[in-house]
């Protein structure tokens, strides 16, 4: 499920016509939107569950239309200014990972060399 609203990203680019903007060209900006917030995020599983959907949508939002902007009449430097909020609601996301433990077996023992041969028992 992508994270952007193609209405919304349309108007916050301006609402350029359709034959200058097709929806499939927003929506491939809209994925590559996405893939940056799970880039990002390290979360690739956003749902509109989560707490803090509504900001990763937000962001989505964001830059999809700043990558609009930069193709398509940017006179007014919002590509820019979307880009910027773009960075600081991500950096503000609290991601929650589960955490993972690796056991690998391996057994370990003190280096034999003249400097800690009293370390090693005979």
């Amino acid at each position: 499920m992508a994270y952007g609203i193609l209405a919304e990203i349309r108007l916050l680019s301006g609402n350029p016509p359709t034959s200058e903007v097709s929806d499939a060209t927003i929506n491939t900006y809209i994925d590559g939107a996405d893939a940056l917030v799970n880039s990002l995020t390290g979360k690739s599983d956003w749902v509109a569950a989560d707490t803090e959907y509504e900001a990763v949508e937000l962001a989505s939002n964001l830059y999809a239309a700043a990558m609009i902007l930069d193709h398509y009449k940017d006179t007014e430097g919002k590509a820019e200014k979307f880009r910027t909020r773009f960075y600081e609601i991500i950096s503000k996301l609290e991601v929650t990972r589960p955490i993972k433990t690796i056991a690998l077996g391996y057994r370990t023992s003190p280096a034999k060399d003249a400097e800690t041969s009293d370390l090693v028992e005979p």
